[in-house]
């Protein structure tokens, strides 16, 4: 720009910021960074979080590697699309990236990435590829209303306990690999047609089916779940008395101590039995009408 020349109001600078983006560094880094704590080696005090959310971070720089000793972070809500600065802390416990533009996390496919990580929070991001993780201590792993379509490929990591798929696109569980280790699945508002693969996963104890159109025959499915303690699940339409929703949902899983976030009571369990005693003896019942009448059919034809 000329010197002397006043810069149009809007234009040329909305325009420069658009292309350099906002990197977080300066002040808005110093804001950031607190919880001043023990360094875990012993060495000294350090920063140990850092939380800048909906700022509109376009990039994260690489000098944020030099901050080791970071141990949660929460960028969540920003304009960001890659997590490589971040991916060397060797004391990074905690990771919310939620809300970003990412679309690639290919940076945490290395099994030396985040070793002491636990948490990680992707929800409504851009990926549509499911992740090869390698991350050794990873137990939850939160995908939520990203654009993935299928689970083949996906690298699961060896102590993941809690998965999170909520929102996703996701129609089958077809190339779910088997786990031992995962304990909760979170499902809801997916356009999910079968649960046969569930059988893939019989540690779970929670699993979360709200807003799912399932067809009526699948609920049989969670009987293979033998753990399984808390259910979520939409009632039908002809269920318009969500008690009634609770016994059938008892008599075919009276294992469950949770549905739709209530614990099951005594009283419902009782209630539940009954009616399972009752469906039993009906199809009894016409068990042996049937019988009758084909004997009959028999003798009406020997004669």
């Amino acid at each position: 720009m000329a010197r002397g020349r006043k810069p149009k109001e809007g234009g040329d600078s909305a325009a420069v910021s658009e292309a350099v983006g906002t990197p977080l560094r300066g002040e808005l880094l110093h804001k950031a960074l607190g919880d001043v704590s023990r360094t875990a080696d012993g060495s000294g005090y350090a920063f140990t979080r850092l939380t800048c959310c909906g700022k509109g971070v376009t990039t994260l720089p690489t000098a944020l590697q030099l901050y080791v000793h970071l141990r949660y972070i929460d960028i969540s809500n920003n304009k960001i699309r890659d997590l490589a600065a971040f991916s060397r802390l060797p004391y990074l416990l905690t990771l919310n990236a939620s809300g970003n533009n990412i679309e690639d996390i290919s940076c945490l496919s290395s099994p030396e990435a985040l070793p002491y990580l636990f948490l990680l929070n992707l929800s409504s991001n851009k990926i549509s590829k499911p992740p090869q993780l390698g991350l050794q201590r990873l137990t939850r792993l939160a995908l939520d209303a990203n654009p993935i379509t299928t689970l083949e490929g996906f690298v699961q990591p060896p102590l993941l306990t809690h998965l999170s798929l909520r929102g996703t696109p996701l129609e089958t569980l077809d190339s779910l690999p088997p786990s031992d280790t995962i304990t909760s699945l979170y499902l809801s508002h997916t356009p999910m047609q079968q649960l046969r693969q569930l059988q893939r996963l019989p540690q779970i104890k929670t699993l979360d089916l709200e807003g799912v159109p399932l067809p009526p025959d699948q609920l049989h499915i969670l009987v293979l779940l033998p753990k399984l303690r808390e259910l979520s699940l939409s009632s039908p339409e002809q269920y318009a008395d969500e008690e009634h929703f609770r016994a059938e949902i008892l008599g075919v899983l009276p294992r469950l101590q949770w549905i739709n976030g209530r614990v099951v009571t005594p009283e419902e369990l009782k209630a539940a039995r009954a009616l399972r005693e009752a469906s039993a003896q009906q199809e009894k019942e016409l068990g042996q009408q049937s019988n009758e009448q084909q004997q009959e059919g028999e003798e009406t034809i020997e004669s």
